[in-house]
């Protein structure tokens, strides 16, 4: 037997105990099949339609089910090339109906298939190909489809044995087949394909959900027929695999993070994310998370007095951090140079997700008005905390006091003498002074020692 290599994914499920065990079987391409005896055996007038997940190892020519005698007369399911195919042969090589799909199913990964049969019509005999819920191909004679299929040879699944030796023995997995004496149509093969539930339903001939497990040498049919079938050269310990899980993806995004239904936040952008769901009566299924985390640049930049925003954002607002964020009016650009002294800072947007960046101080030193100031002496500088504003004939003069960070504070209006006195209690460092009059400023450094 071949040993198999499972999907890590599937793998953590199963062996955490979060899903009830669900098999499958698992065929070695070699001698590995499924017997049923001399059952479904279908004329061309009969319609009926087959379905199944499979998983296969390589692209050979494998058969899922098959009924064939001796003189390869009867039906199939088969795949080649690793591409669905469908047949019914009354001679072989002259009087036959073949049909092809053309996805490709050698990607290691669980598909569902389903044939359909019209049964010979005077009007329409068609065969049609699913694969995964969309219809493949339709092949049709045009006419009435003259000749027998009917045979004595045994229905088997993974192989057809017409005369006693297994050929084109399936490579891979097979799970929930399910056999119809009707024409199936897409909507039915659609639902078939999301529901793990097997019942007694009209016109179900034969149903097989590979639950028998470990240690088990029987394939039970589910339906009301009873068509049991035998493991053949077929090891029941090892051969009683994991199963096809039922699966579907949550498209999601989120600002910055995003808490899903595991209760886990997430924060970064991941297609890792599982969550088990499980009944009483072996329905597991599995949703996947592909999830976008949507990550807003807050980055910003000083360069002289100019802040700059990061370049991947949509929309810019600038605000005065120290005025409770206020919106600074037309600062909507990425860039931004202020006309003061302060801390400031920008909401920025991306997709709908929006953020706020750091205040970041800005210390603007050059004066816009020299000649009012003129004569204007700040000293001693440095100082111990003391300092002498001598404002010569200026009144009505205003102060404010920045540390290094761009923060104000303190603020003296209206300052009417020509001397002010000005005592810095704050620690050692950097200071500037804000000297407005008559809505001219002019910035002065004072080092506190």
């Amino acid at each position: 037997m071949k040993t198999k290599t499972r999907f890590i994914l599937l793998f953590l499920l199963f062996s955490g105990g979060l899903f009830a065990q669900s098999y499958s079987l698992n065929f070695d391409g070699q001698n590995d099949y499924v017997d049923l005896g001399n059952q479904l055996n279908f004329e061309s007038i009969n319609a009926f339609s087959i379905e199944a997940w499979i998983k296969i190892d390589n692209i050979g020519l494998q058969q899922i089910i098959a009924k064939l005698d001796g003189s390869l007369r009867g039906w199939g399911l088969q795949v080649n090339q690793g591409r669905l195919n469908a047949y019914l042969i009354s001679e072989f090589g002259t009087n036959n109906i073949f049909v092809e799909g053309t996805t490709q199913l050698d990607d290691g990964r669980w598909h569902h298939v389903a044939m359909t049969y019209t049964g010979a019509s005077i009007f329409l005999t068609e065969i049609r190909l699913y694969v995964d819920g969309q219809q493949e191909f339709t092949g049709s004679t045009g006419s009435f489809f003259v000749g027998s299929i009917a045979n004595d040879g045994p229905a088997t699944i993974g192989a057809y044995n017409s005369s006693g030796t297994p050929n084109e023995v399936w490579s891979g997995n097979i799970d929930n087949l399910k056999v119809w004496d009707h024409e199936r149509n897409i909507n039915q093969i659609r639902a078939s394909k999301n529901d793990c539930g097997i019942s007694d339903e009209e016109g179900l001939l034969a149903a097989y959900d590979f639950e028998d497990g470990i240690n088990s040498n029987v394939l039970t049919d589910l339906s009301s027929n009873g068509i049991d079938g035998t493991l053949v050269n077929m090891d029941p310990a090892t051969d009683w695999e994991d199963g096809h899980v039922r699966s579907s993806v949550q498209l999601r995004s989120g600002c910055q993070s995003y808490t899903w239904i595991d209760g886990i936040t997430y924060t970064n952008t991941t297609n890792m994310a599982t969550y088990p769901l499980s009944t009483p009566s072996g329905c597991d299924s599995v949703i996947l998370l592909d999830l976008t985390i949507l990550n807003v640049d807050t980055n910003v930049f000083l360069d002289s007095n100019t802040l700059s925003a990061g370049p991947t954002v949509d929309l810019y607002q600038w605000v005065d951090c120290a005025n409770d964020f206020a919106p600074i009016s037309g600062a909507v650009l990425q860039t931004f140079t202020p006309s003061e002294s302060g801390e400031y800072a920008a909401i920025v947007a991306i997709n709908g997700c929006v953020d706020t960046t750091s205040c970041i101080p800005v210390l603007i030193t050059n004066t816009t008005s020299p000649e009012i100031f003129q004569g204007v002496q700040v000293f001693p500088n440095p100082s111990r905390g003391a300092v002498q504003i001598d404002l010569g004939n200026l009144n009505d003069v205003s102060l404010r006091v920045i540390n290094a960070l761009g923060r104000t504070i303190r603020v003296i209006p209206n300052i009417n003498t020509s001397r002010y006195q000005l005592t810095l209690n704050e620690p050692p460092g950097l200071y500037l002074l804000e000297l407005s009059h008559q809505g001219k400023k002019r910035i002065y450094k004072i080092l506190r020692e």
